[in-house]
């Protein structure tokens, strides 16, 4: 209606406006009208109604069932057989092996370092030279003390014949038949048979003295013997079993002292990964009704780009569980490597075995449950908060249990807006 006003007014009204109005008041009237046409033309916009948002998610049909997860943690490797192989004799290294170097593969009984034997194998004659006379000294001894125990039974014999003559003389001087003289001539007889007894029993008591302690003399002579023997044949070391060396100190004209360490020997039949269960897988796989050991394990060694895998078994687990980080160590045994194997102790593996069995549940990525307590699923294309329990945890993952159905459309990703009967669409 302003419009049409304005299109309206007489043209001789617009002049005397003109003529007669200052032109500062014109110019300030200008602007007003000016506005006032700017609202009276300004166009009209009518707001549309806004859409619902739709939210792309990732999601995936579900299907509960039997569960057994994989146990996967990282370990070293180790010798379950580590020994220091030492010189337990002093003298020079005459010879060296050619195999008396890091890394070297040795087999049982290869001679790796002999000692100059000289001192030993001179020990070892004059340690047997002693003992034969020693034996031959007891030999001797023995041979006395049997002559003198025939010897003194036949003074015994002789001492009850002079003591029946004694006594029959002592019979017959009370009758009066024989003569004083007889009596004591026959009781002179007597007394000189018991002196002879008497000494004759003591020499044997004193060479069967004589006789035990040089039987003494000889078993310390002949445990002379067997040390000196012993340290002759420590003066060539072998290797005690199949391994792998490091630690290698010995050197040709090297002079080397008793119990000195010159090499370290790592069993290749015995190696084993020891590495660390967490409190909960302990507690889940000691929960599962079977046996902890025994259990297979699948050692991985990622080297060069490549990865390779070897069999073994879980053969033992700690004494104790470590306060710091709750865990427990667990030890599996591989399987006997070759001597060729490229496997050496110390080596960073990954372990991977068995979880315990869970029936009628899922395994999902962590960000899918959300508060630790609850899921989304897709219905008629919007979300719907499912109630879920948490029965452990597999890597990255989250072992589940709920009210599925099987091909229910699970969400897998974190969405922050996320809430019930959002609308979603799966991509």
């Amino acid at each position: 209606m302003l419009k049409q006003l304005f299109f309206t007014l007489p043209k001789s009204l617009m002049i005397w406006v003109w003529r007669h109005v200052p032109l500062p008041f014109l110019l300030i009237g200008g602007a007003v009208l000016l506005s006032i046409l700017l609202v009276i033309f300004a166009p009209t916009i009518t707001p549309k109604p806004q859409a619902e948002k739709v939210w792309a998610i990732r999601a995936q049909a579900i299907s509960p069932g039997p569960v057994q997860p994989d146990i996967e943690q990282y370990g070293e490797l180790r010798s379950g057989r580590t020994i220091d192989l030492r010189s337990y004799v002093t003298g020079e290294i005459i010879h060296a092996s050619d195999k008396m170097q890091e890394g070297s593969i040795v087999k049982t009984g290869d001679v790796l370092v002999r000692i100059d034997p000289f001192d030993y194998e001179k020990n070892l004659i004059e340690r047997r030279s002693q003992l034969q006379e020693a034996q031959a000294t007891y030999t001797e001894l023995e041979a006395q003390a049997k002559a003198e125990a025939k010897l003194l039974a036949v003074d015994k014999t002789q001492l009850d014949l002079i003591k029946k003559d004694y006594n029959r003389a002592q019979t017959l001087r009370k009758s009066g038949t024989v003569s004083e003289k007889f009596l004591d001539n026959a009781q002179t007889a007597y007394n000189q048979q018991i002196q002879q007894f008497t000494n004759r029993e003591t020499q044997l008591k004193i060479l069967q003295a004589r006789l035990l302690k040089q039987k003494a003399t000889t078993q310390r002579l002949a445990a002379a013997r067997d040390r000196a023997e012993r340290d002759l044949q420590r003066s060539v070391i072998k290797a005690p079993f199949d391994g792998f060396l490091s630690d290698v100190t010995a050197e040709q004209h090297k002079r080397v002292g008793a119990n000195e360490k010159i090499a370290r020997l790592a069993d290749v039949s015995r190696l084993e990964v020891r590495f660390t269960l967490t409190n909960d897988q302990y507690s889940r796989l000691q929960d599962s009704g079977e046996s902890l050991t025994g259990r297979p394990v699948i050692v991985y060694w990622d080297i060069g780009g490549n990865t390779k895998s070897y069999e073994a078994i879980l053969e033992r687990v700690g004494g104790q569980i470590d306060p710091r980080t709750g865990g427990i160590d667990a030890y599996a045994r591989l399987t006997p490597q070759p001597l060729t194997t490229t496997l050496r102790p110390g080596a960073f593996v990954r372990v991977s075995l068995k979880d315990r069995l869970y029936d009628n549940a899922l395994i999902v990525p962590l960000n899918t449950v959300y508060e630790k307590s609850y899921v989304f699923v897709v219905k008629d294309g919007r979300l719907s908060r499912l109630p879920v329990t948490i029965l452990g945890q597999s890597g990255d993952n989250w072992i589940i249990q709920g009210n599925f159905n099987p091909g229910d459309i699970l969400m897998t990703e974190r969405l922050s807006e996320a809430g019930d009967g959002i609308r979603v669409e799966v991509r």
